[in-house]
């Protein structure tokens, strides 16, 4: 994607700036509302930022704002709940990286949602950020359309514990289907490599070394978003907040094993790579050592040849097999002896 602003245009402006860093053709900015609890639930769509409500002490709300180009809207909704413009500045910035920061009344948390191109082989980031308070979940997302309308099927059909659980339940269940949609990815990505050693190791081409070489850049990236938010789930399960209920850490733990499992993935598949690579390098060594087999064994039978043929080749005048009258069928059959005796000698060595 291009980039409407670059990190230079903050250059100068004071902290929390906010300055929207994402796609040079953002979606308009959106606000949804759910609003639930174990016996209801509400969906407003299409809201204005007048049209927001914190929260209520029966209900749980998850508000979720798709599009950051209007800056004016982000920093509205910020004041109205009370979001530090730090944080605000950081969910403008849609390249930042994934990381967790506490606050007095609200947990802010911002990773990555992967996504594969179908038919262009082609993975691309969204970043999501989300602030959990009391009772309340505020989600922001640069694109529409992504793998949240999981989440709010479960809601709508009661599926699962998401109606009777808080609002930092309802974060897990967001963190989860990221994570669930990295499976997918992984899985993938890990069919696809597989497939490629065994075309290495058939019938190597440039076409396949591009291939090692693209993989390897997409596991780069994939280290560099997943491997952040290990750390990130990992100081949810390990945090005092009174955000998050204890029985709910146990779901995040999960989530941080599923994530340690993803990049157990990705580092076996990094090493497969690098054998492929080596195979690749082996095969292409051994083809040129076949061609340069070829070609020596050809120079060694034609040595002793060329060597009779500049024998006689020489203008000498008193040479006695120039006069000869068997000389010339001579020298042919002595070069052809020559030749057959080597060839049976070399094919009894093994070498052809």
């Amino acid at each position: 994607m291009k980039k409407a602003q670059s990190f230079s245009d903050k250059a100068g402006l004071p902290p929390g700036s906010l300055i929207h860093i994402g796609c040079s053709e953002p979606n308009a900015t959106m606000i949804s509302k759910i609003e639930y609890s174990a016996n209801s639930l509400k969906e407003s769509k299409d809201l204005t930022t007048d049209d927001l409500r914190l929260y209520t002490d029966d209900l749980n709300t998850w508000i979720n704002i798709t599009g950051l180009a209007d800056v004016d809207v982000i920093s509205t909704i910020g004041e109205n709940f009370g979001i530090n413009h730090l944080v605000l500045e950081d969910i403008l910035n849609t390249q930042h990286r994934p990381k967790i920061e506490e606050f007095d009344k609200y947990t802010f948390f911002t990773f990555k949602m992967l996504r594969l191109v179908k038919g262009k082989k082609k993975i691309v980031s969204e970043q999501i950020s989300i602030i959990l308070g009391k009772n309340y979940v505020l989600t922001f997302q640069e694109q529409h359309g992504d793998t949240f309308d999981s989440v709010r099927n479960r809601l709508k059909n009661q599926i699962g514990k998401l109606r009777t659980r808080g609002s930092d339940y309802l974060l897990y269940a967001l963190i989860d289907t990221v994570v669930d949609s990295y499976f997918t990815i992984s899985d993938i990505l890990n069919d696809n490599i597989q497939n490629l050693e065994d075309k290495i190791i058939s019938k190597p081409s440039e076409e396949l070394l591009i291939n090692i070489q693209t993989y390897k850049k997409d596991l780069r990236f994939l280290r560099k978003t997943i491997s952040p938010l290990r750390d990130s789930v990992g100081f949810l399960c390990n945090s005092d907040t009174n955000l998050v209920a204890g029985g709910t850490t146990l779901y995040f733990k999960d989530t941080f094993d599923h994530i340690l499992q993803i990049n157990d993935s990705l580092n076996e598949m990094r090493d497969s790579l690098g054998s492929q690579l080596e195979i690749f390098h082996s095969n292409l060594s051994h083809q040129m050592n076949v061609v340069m087999k070829v070609l020596t064994i050809i120079a060694t039978i034609f040595i002793p040849l060329t060597f009779i043929a500049g024998i006689y080749g020489m203008n000498f005048k008193f040479m006695p097999e120039l006069e000869w009258y068997w000389g010339y069928p001579t020298v042919i059959g002595i070069m052809v002896l020559v030749f057959v005796s080597m060839i049976y000698y070399f094919k009894k060595k093994n070498w052809i």
